[in-house]
This record gives C-alpha cells, structure tokens and sequence, in this order.
C-alpha cells in the first residue's frame, strides 16, 4: 500500500510553492505515495486541471475561518478518503489549526512547512495573540518542522521556539529540463506582444505588496525618463496590487502586464534582465529559474534570496526598497554585455545543485524516513 499524504496549502494559483507542489505531484512514485491536497475552496484554480491529471485528488475544506467548521469538514474528508499517514501542511501559521486537527484524527506525521521569515500581515493586539496561539498549537502538534532554505528554518526556530527533533531544509527545486530546449526570442516576443529591438527587464510573482512591484514602477520611470532604455514586464496572475500594477502599464508604453502565463520559461528565455525587489522570501525559487535562463538577476539583499543566488549574482544585490541603488545596479547590468555574460553562465551552473530531481529526492527521503520513524 502507498504512503498516503494529504497536503494542506490553501490554494492553487500559480505561486512558487503551487509550482513546486505541481512538479512534486507530477514526478513522485505513485505506487508509493499517494498524494491528496487539501484547499480551501470548491471553485477551480489555476492548476486545478493539472493536478487532476497528474492523479492528485483536491480535496476542498471549507470554512478556514471559522476552525470548529474546518475541523467538522476535515474530519468528514478523513473519513471519506483516509486514513492518511502524514499531513504536510504549508499555510503558514493556520498550520497550528490543520496540525492541530490532524493530531485528532490520528495522523502520525504531522509536517509544518515554513516559508516567510515574518508575519506578512499587519501587527495588531488580535494578529499577536492569533499568532502566539498558533505557535502553542504547532509546538504541540508538529511532529517536524521544514523550511525551503537555511534562514527560513533559522528563523522558524528563533520565533516559534519549535522543539521538534526532526528539522530539514527542502530546496524549492527548477525543471532544468524546460531551459534546455531552443527558442526563438523572436517569435516568444511576437506572440507575447513584447518590443523586438529594446531590453526586456522581468519580474515574475504574485501581485501581492510584498513583492513591491511598486518600487520598479518607480525605478523604470527614472530610468526611462529621457529615452526608453529598457521594456519592463510584470507577470503575474493575481493579488492585491494587480489593479495599481496594470493601471500604471495602461498609461506607460515602457510596461506590459502578463496574467496567467502558463509556461514562464519562454518569457524569462526571451527577456535579458531579471529583477526581484521582494521585501520578503522563504527562498525565492523564481531566481533560480531566472538563473536557468541564463539572466543576471538584480535583487533585494535578503538572506533568503541569497540562498538561491550564485556569488556572482549576489554583487548585484541591493539594499530592500533602496530606489538608489537598485537603479545603479540595474544600469550597470544593461550597460555591460561582458558583465551580463559572466554572471548568466555562472548562474546556469549554480542552478544544476536545485533541479527538480534532487527536491524530489530530499521529499521522499524525508516522507519514507518520518513513516519509519514515526
């Protein structure tokens, strides 16, 4: 019989861990794990299909607000496709509810799945108490702890007091093999409507605040205020700064918005620059990608990100929210093709130790190692 695992993770919109997940699902052993994912609504997501191809059932839970309701809801799922073997739970501190639960139903491996550094929402009284009773559950509940980098898991430790024994790092890992076949800039350019004779300099993330698309709305229009220098493309599919975002591009000429891009790698293969401003990551797997794609990437100075980058990238950091510097580094890299070069190639190699292959190695490892150990 296979390991039977439910996932917890809200939603699933094209994000960096939905990604990751996807690739997960798409590439573990059947005959040995069967995967279930645990959402918060019944209406289809953006990956919905693509699950279901891959023979992961999506089990919806409705009612996270209110956690006697998710906690009836949960039980009736349980009961209808359990029991389960290991709960892996990626939503963040709702994970004490979910955890919580699945120590009540019996679910021997219950896994909290880490990934901002700090709480994203605004402080308040309420949010501190929520979040205090939510380490106290995890702390309870959690049988091991995982994070998608060093800093992560550091700080996960160093906020929550966690106490579990078992704690790993597990790398977001890139499908190396979606880099490696040809494309015409060209035409990738034509199709998505992209200006053939200028330098494309991309972000790809949610349209959450966090990302801070904003600060390259202003860093573009300093740059481009005397000539256009360079075409910035934001891709994205939802999140609270998408209005703002695409009312800016209606009015620029030197911005385009993309929703919903089903294959990224054509974009970050037809662009020349990558920047990634985020003011928080528990990683940052879209520089990984961006370096698979043999761009220099101009991001945040943050521990997380720094992770993913190769030290030649990381000469191209800049201080969080600093306007200043992130538009000396970018000039700098649009204005030096030898320096574009050296650190693309150093990033294409740097990126072969976070294939897809080896996260997939280190989460089965980790699966079949929790199941023995208990």
């Amino acid at each position: 019989m296979p390991t039977k695992v439910l996932t917890a993770i809200g939603g699933l919109n094209r994000g960096g861990a939905e990604t990751w997940l996807l690739n997960m699902v798409k590439r573990i052993d059947h005959s040995k794990f069967q995967m279930d994912v645990l959402v918060d609504s019944a209406d289809p997501y953006a990956y919905t299909p693509e699950f279901l191809a891959a023979g992961c059932r999506i089990l919806p839970c409705i009612g996270y607000r209110n956690p006697w309701q998710y906690y009836r809801n949960l039980k009736r799922l349980y009961a209808e496709y359990g029991p389960y073997d290991i709960i892996h739970s990626h939503v963040h501190y709702y994970s004490g509810v979910v955890l919580t639960i699945g120590r009540r139903l019996g679910i021997p491996v219950r896994i909290v799945h880490s990934h901002p550094e700090v709480d994203l929402k605004p402080p308040s009284w309420t949010r501190t108490i929520y979040r205090d009773l939510m380490f106290a559950l995890l702390r309870r509940s959690a049988t091991h702890l995982v994070a998608p980098s060093k800093t992560s898991l550091d700080a996960a430790i160093a906020q929550t007091g966690y106490r579990m024994p078992w704690r790993k790092i597990l790398y977001n890992g890139v499908d190396l093999g979606a880099f490696d076949r040809p494309l015409d800039q060209v035409c990738v350019r034509e199709r998505l409507g992209l200006p053939l004779d200028i330098p494309l300099v991309t972000y790809v993330a949610r349209f959450a605040p966090h990302k801070n698309h904003r600060q390259i709305l202003r860093v573009s229009e300093r740059l481009n205020a005397r000539t256009k220098i360079a075409h910035f493309v934001f891709a994205g599919s939802h999140g609270a700064e998408l209005e703002s975002v695409s009312k800016a591009s209606a009015s620029r000429a030197d911005l385009t918005v993309l929703l919903g891009l089903k294959d990224i790698t054509e974009l970050l293969a037809a662009s020349d620059v990558f920047v990634f401003p985020s003011l928080e990551e528990g990683f940052g797997i879209v520089a990984l990608e961006a370096q698979a794609a043999g761009l220099p990437v101009i991001a945040s100075d943050l521990a997380t990100i720094r992770e993913a980058c190769a030290p030649s990238q990381r000469t191209l950091m800049f201080e969080p929210g600093n306007d200043d510097a992130f538009l000396f580094q970018l000039t700098r890299v649009l204005e030096s093709s030898a320096l574009r070069e050296r650190v693309a190639s150093e990033g294409r190699q740097w990126v072969k130790a976070f294939s897809i292959d080896a996260s997939l190695a280190s989460l089965t490892e980790m699966y079949e190692a929790a199941v023995v150990g208990g």
